[in-house]
């Protein structure tokens, strides 16, 4: 069976016996590789770690991606980017409404754009007079042809989506705090923006489902309880994501949420989303959701398409085959290995040598 095969049944529901892994290299990943590898791509050294791809949008492939079918247009803002030092890099929105500043430090904020309500107030007018627009040739499905035949049998593409409106002000426009204060003082202004970032989602949704050749799609939303409470979750998040797995739905697709984080007492309100499976859920130590105790709760059904193993063991620098063969073992329960679960071993940023990758693949070999 090919790793396209495997991972087709997982997506079907009926992956039986037949049990599948995958990893998610960069750049990064294949630094701690001889050199004549590393000049092979990331998708081509997939195909020598012996894994079943499952690629995760256009990360660590670069150009070789598929990009995107629209983009948000507003053509009164200008976006400037300059680099402070070798670490901080400040991204500039100006617009006639007024000024936004990001600090990132290494790509992750250090300063959010929105840090108070007459920022807000600036973002919501930059995002009203905004649209969703599609790119209207064919450079998108030329490319979505050229990954497709670079991946061949060895796996699938899932395109991945730009996370909803709460994930992108915890995690781009505001952090957990202002959230929070500005969700206090000023409910009803955060509701509005919700309400119109929403609305640029849906349609980003509509144009993405309908071009896309794939079969499954991914909100990219990281979510986790140490950025929201279940509460919130269930007020705000919920109603969005369910239109969004309707939209996909709608178009012959499946539902997947990337949801990297704390996920374990979100669990339950997860089923009211309709989604259908989730990538990188995350268990103990580094995360707190555990694969068995979320077939308890979302079902025998339900897509784990992309458990994560312990970082703290595979990415030690000396593990050895038995201590990582010991730890597919206790994975690999007969529950687990009937479910439609497709383990992703974690090497994003982090260099890994490929025989590390070959441990991996001689336990699957051994235990198919």
């Amino acid at each position: 069976m090919t790793g396209k095969e495997r991972i087709d049944h997982i997506l079907d529901k009926r992956s039986g016996n037949e049990i599948a892994w995958t990893t998610l290299m960069d750049q990064i990943t294949i630094q701690g590789m001889p050199e004549d590898i590393q000049q092979k791509g990331v998708l081509e050294i997939n195909k020598l770690a012996g894994l079943d791809t499952f690629q995760f949008g256009d990360y660590g492939i670069g150009d070789l991606g598929t990009g995107s079918p629209c983009k948000i247009v507003n053509p009164d803002v200008e976006h400037e980017s300059s680099r402070l030092s070798d670490d901080v890099t400040q991204h500039t929105t100006r617009s006639q409404w007024g000024t936004l500043t990001t600090l990132f430090t290494q790509n992750h904020p250090a300063k959010y754009p929105v840090e108070s309500i007459e920022d807000l107030q600036i973002y919501k007018d930059i995002l009203i007079n905004s649209t969703c627009e599609e790119i209207l040739d064919d450079t998108y499905e030329s490319k979505c042809q050229r990954v497709l035949l670079i991946i061949g049998e060895d796996g699938i593409y899932c395109p991945a989506i730009t996370c909803s409106p709460v994930q992108d002000l915890l995690q781009h426009r505001m952090g957990v705090e202002t959230f929070n204060y500005l969700l206090a003082d000023h409910p009803q202004e955060v509701e509005e923006l919700l309400g119109i970032m929403n609305k640029l989602k849906l349609q980003e949704m509509q144009i993405m489902c309908r071009r896309s050749p794939f079969r499954c799609m991914m909100p990219v939303e990281n979510t986790s309880t140490a950025m929201i409470s279940p509460t919130q979750y269930k007020q705000y998040s919920v109603p969005q994501m369910r239109a969004y797995a309707d939209i996909i739905h709608k178009h012959g697709k499946i539902a997947i949420w990337h949801m990297c984080g704390h996920l374990s007492n979100l669990l339950p309100i997860f089923k009211e989303t309709n989604l259908d499976g989730i990538n990188s859920m995350t268990p103990p130590p580094i995360g707190n959701t555990d694969f068995d105790a979320a077939l308890d709760i979302l079902g025998e059904d339900f897509i784990i398409l992309g458990g994560l193993m312990s970082h703290t063991l595979f990415h030690r620098p000396n593990v050895t085959r038995k201590e990582l063969w010991h730890e597919l073992d206790r994975i690999y329960t007969p529950r687990i290995r009937a479910a439609n679960f497709l383990l992703q071993v974690p090497s994003g940023a982090i260099p890994i040598p490929l025989k590390r990758f070959h441990m991996i693949r001689d336990w699957f070999e051994a235990n198919r």
